[in-house]
């Protein structure tokens, strides 16, 4: 049986710290290309989707029914691909339109960051299911 360590939910908490870095870097960007504040919102919102993931992740750790936390991750997981998936989609079209390169790199960047923090999710969401 896999047994479930509490460090490995500090990637929740690193790719918060970094969505929300990167959150603050596009809306210092858009002072100068304003479709960068779209990204700039996919990534707050992703930066605290991640922290709760990585609570639920610490509450899976240490909690002796992890079984509650399945419910709750379940749903973080399933709004954090909605958001990278719409969201940038969204961005990324946004700034195609307005020919703006450091939007649609930021759009890409934060695509695969979503797609990783999903899959932080989802690992989250097996070990409650399984302890």
């Amino acid at each position: 049986m896999i047994r479930w360590r509490s460090s490995d939910d500090a990637p929740c908490i690193a790719f918060g710290v970094l969505l929300l870095a990167l959150g603050g870097a596009a809306f210092w960007g858009a002072r100068y290309e304003p479709t960068l504040v779209g990204s700039g919102l996919v990534a707050v919102a992703l930066g605290l989707i991640a922290f709760l993931l990585g609570g639920f992740g610490v509450h899976v750790a240490r909690s002796a029914s992890p079984r509650a936390a399945a419910g709750p991750v379940l749903l973080l997981t399933i709004l954090t691909v909605a958001i990278g998936f719409v969201g940038n989609g969204i961005t990324a079209v946004v700034s195609a339109l307005g020919s703006s390169t450091y939007g649609l790199v930021a759009s890409l960047l934060l695509f695969v960051v979503a797609l990783s923090v999903a899959l932080q999710g989802a690992l989250i969401h097996g070990a409650a299911k399984t302890l």
